[in-house]
């Protein structure tokens, strides 16, 4: 479990690092005497197609992973191949063309940001996909969840603190063996792509797949394998919930280092101090939301984090204007109370859904692991892809400047009314443990 949990750490950080910080690297806000290298409603607009590239990407990886055959099983050819791509597009990411803004820039960043998201949805729907084999109970699927949350929360905080310290310690370069990195954007791509090949392989190496059954032998056609998923009653509620939930979780965490600079007037460093601080304390939460979801299952726990988060979203617009503390530590506490919703995200996500794979096997009696998470994958994947749409568009309609912060402080109350609709939506999920 430990094993299979470090890909998890894979799962995490790439994505944690572009979604949190490919924005204000391409785009900074203007006035802070930064390098913009795509304007800003391109960055939208590119992040927008890879994430749709993503999303249609998942069902047919899924498809392919369930119905195919080989002497090291369904999933882990997928990450063999795709690993290596997934963490050579994050590096190439980070290396723009030019310096300043061009066409040349925006043509590459689109081909670096459809390539990393294609490679990960290749890499990470099978991964995922193996979770429900390694154990079919639900107590050990809680633990096993536990244990990935860990290992979500390292990659967080790495993907927090650790990015928003390099990128502030290294804003004018540095030199390694003679070779000058321009800024520690690149540093942070250097280091994570290569940390997340290992992790992947890791698993390559240490686990096998179970053996081959007439439940893998999967007969349904790519629109069959699609349609019987919605047929699953579990199914609908639950990933239209996950999709309004992943849009205010990803403009949370998109609009922190613009917030944190240009609303609480600090620093990068102090922008991956506060993501940290959500992770740290989410983390502390881990033995609490086991304990509530043993005794009031997930289905009421879950609820509880989607109500939770969203108001707190809404109160972003706020900070700066309390009678006490000052912006920094208003963020703070928004933010800090923020956790709890986290913790319980983290650690009940994949039990659920790993609940709605053992639903289908019900309904059809076949293993589909990796067409759920495939058509999971989809629909909420084009949600992040209207996340980054969303957050642009309130940017740049409404402003993300110390003069006019408006389209900042907007995306709380924004990703706030989507989660509470999320909570609204996942009330008609069946499942009651």
């Amino acid at each position: 479990m430990i094993t299979y949990a470090v890909g998890e750490l894979g799962v995490t950080i790439v994505p944690q690092v572009v979604v949190g910080w490919l924005l204000y690297f391409y785009a900074p806000p203007p006035g802070e005497g930064k390098l913009t290298y795509v304007p800003i409603v391109y960055v939208g607009i590119l992040s927008f197609l890879g994430r749709i590239s993503e999303a249609v990407s998942n069902p047919l990886v899924g498809h392919i992973s369930d119905r195919i055959r080989t002497r090291w099983g369904r999933r882990l050819p997928f990450i063999i191949f795709g690993t290596p791509i997934l963490a050579l597009s994050f590096i190439l990411m980070w290396f723009p063309l030019t310096r300043g803004p061009s066409l040349a820039n925006t043509i590459y960043l689109g081909i670096m940001l459809i390539t990393f998201w294609i490679s990960f949805a290749a890499v990470v729907a099978p991964y995922l996909s193996l979770l429900p084999e390694i154990t079919p109970y639900n107590d050990e699927r809680i633990v096993l969840s536990s244990w990935m949350a860990l290992f979500d929360v390292i990659g967080l905080l790495l993907a927090s603190i650790l990015v928003g310290t390099i990128v502030y310690t290294f804003s004018q370069g540095i030199k390694i063996f003679g070779l000058h990195i321009r800024d520690g954007f690149k540093i942070v791509g250097l280091l994570f792509g290569v940390l997340t090949f290992f992790c992947f392989y890791s698993v390559v190496i240490m686990i096998r797949e179970t053996r081959h059954s007439v439940k893998k032998e999967v007969p349904f056609s790519i629109v069959r394998a699609g349609m019987e998923c919605f047929r699953n009653p579990s199914f609908p509620p639950f990933v239209l919930a996950a999709s309004c939930s992943t849009i205010g979780i990803e403009m949370a965490v998109a609009v922190i280092p613009f917030l944190v600079k240009v609303v609480m007037r600090s620093t990068e460093t102090v922008a991956g101090l506060t993501q940290g601080l959500i992770v740290i304390l989410a983390a502390l939460f881990f033995p609490l939301v086991n304990r509530l979801a043993d005794k009031y299952g997930k289905r009421w726990v879950y609820l509880g984090s989607l109500v939770g988060f969203g108001v707190l979203l809404s109160l972003i617009p706020t900070i700066g204007h309390w009678p006490v503390l000052p912006p920094v530590g208003q963020g703070f506490v928004i933010f800090g109370l923020a956790a709890l919703p986290l913790s319980i995200s983290l650690v009940l996500y994949r039990p659920i859904v790993a609940d709605v794979i053992d639903y289908d096997e019900r309904l059809t009696g076949f293993r589909r692991e990796a067409m759920y998470n495939g058509m999971e994958g989809l629909i909420t994947k084009s949600a992040s892809a209207l996340a980054a749409i969303l957050i642009t568009q309130l940017f740049y309609h409404f402003g993300n400047t110390v003069e006019n912060p408006l389209g900042i402080r907007l995306v709380g109350p924004v990703g706030g009314f989507m989660t509470i609709l999320g909570f609204l939506i996942f009330l008609r999920y069946p499942i009651k443990k």
